[in-house]
């Protein structure tokens, strides 16, 4: 994952009432997740952590892929940063997928993963 370089104090409190869309990809059967891991980190983060309102990025993986997940402070930073994830899995092939992604949104109530201070 990849956290804003805010600290927990300049984010809602608990996370209460920011964005967050979830995405489900299954795995083409040559995907490179290493490679995909790296192009992550190397390209998307960077310019996800300049944008406005940005939480965290993270995934997990799952038995048949991958979910990703980012959280926004409001639902306009959400959507500029869904179009931006959106484009940009559209302009890196190393991004593969069989299917169709599942998206999921939603406004959080409680969370506590940037932890206290």
């Amino acid at each position: 994952w990849s956290t804003t370089d805010r600290s927990a104090s300049e984010v809602p409190p608990h996370l209460t009432g920011c964005q967050v869309t979830f995405r489900h990809r299954i795995n083409a059967e040559d995907t490179d997740i290493e490679g995909i891991i790296k192009t992550v980190n190397d390209e998307l983060i960077p310019g996800l952590r300049e944008m406005d309102g940005f939480v965290l990025y993270g995934w997990l993986g799952t038995s048949d892929g991958r979910i990703s997940f980012n959280i926004w402070e409001t639902p306009e930073q959400l959507a500029a940063g869904d179009k931006y994830v959106a484009d940009f899995v559209a302009t890196h092939p190393i991004i593969t997928t069989n299917g169709t992604t599942d998206v999921y949104a939603g406004t959080i109530g409680y969370a506590d993963v940037l932890g206290g201070e």
